[in-house]
């Protein structure tokens, strides 16, 4: 099995996925940043926790798009074969 840094970075979006999906739980912060400055704080940020079937949807969604990108991702050069 050739091992590709497509591949790696497949697994770990779809492990990421399957936390989410076992834990059920997920916080979320998005926000807006003043970017001249190079050590930027948010200026205004929201805060949210998903719990439930809802955090398991979106575990569900993120492992998908790994999977995905595994299959539409071209194939780059080879680390190691397995």
């Amino acid at each position: 099995m050739e091992v590709t840094l497509e591949l790696i970075f497949s697994l770990v979006v779809f492990c990421i996925g399957l936390k989410i999906i076992c834990v059920g739980r997920i916080d979320i912060e998005f926000g807006i940043t003043n970017g001249a400055e190079s050590n930027s704080k948010f200026i205004a940020s929201k805060k949210d926790t998903l719990s439930g079937n809802s955090a398991r949807l979106v575990g569900l969604f993120i492992s998908l798009s790994g999977v995905l990108l595994y299959f539409f991702l071209e194939n780059g050069e080879t680390l190691f074969v397995l």
